[in-house]
């Protein structure tokens, strides 16, 4: 039986507040504080990028409803084409998101850069992985 996930990490221009959230906000059910592992970039063209690695990444974990539907749209948003494809921005992948009320992990889709090794030159690393702390910090904004 195959399992179904009906959540995605958000850790950037998606999140509350944030200049693309009406993306995903009519598919939204729950939205939780999360965590995942990996590494966060900030790109000179206004938004951040995700690549694996051991450190922390902070984000909102959200429930969607109409699955389908939502992906198509995340998937267009992100320059996500299909895997594996030299035409996507992003790849979507499961990740695994700790958050602060629950003792279990959740799955959830993310959406990494797909080509992660140009991240070192072409983006800022983002040492608490928290994208939103570091705009207000450089005096940035990406809101709404």
């Amino acid at each position: 039986m195959e399992t179904k996930i009906n959540k995605v990490f958000l850790y950037g221009t998606l999140r509350s507040g944030m200049i693309n959230h009406s993306v995903i906000a009519p598919f939204i059910e729950t939205i939780t504080k999360g965590e995942i592992k990996g590494q966060l970039f900030h790109l000179s063209y206004g938004y951040p990028a995700l690549r694996q690695g051991n450190g922390k990444v902070k984000g909102e974990l959200v429930q969607i409803k109409d699955v389908a539907n939502a992906l198509i749209r995340l998937d267009d948003l992100e320059g996500y084409v299909e895997p594996p494809s030299k035409r996507n921005l992003y790849n979507r992948e499961l990740v695994t998101v700790w958050t602060e009320d629950d003792e279990m992990p959740h799955a959830a889709y993310a959406y990494f850069w797909a080509n992660s090794s140009e991240l070192d030159n072409l983006g800022t690393l983002i040492p608490d992985g928290d994208w939103p702390a570091y705009l207000n910090h450089q005096g940035l904004t990406c809101t709404k």
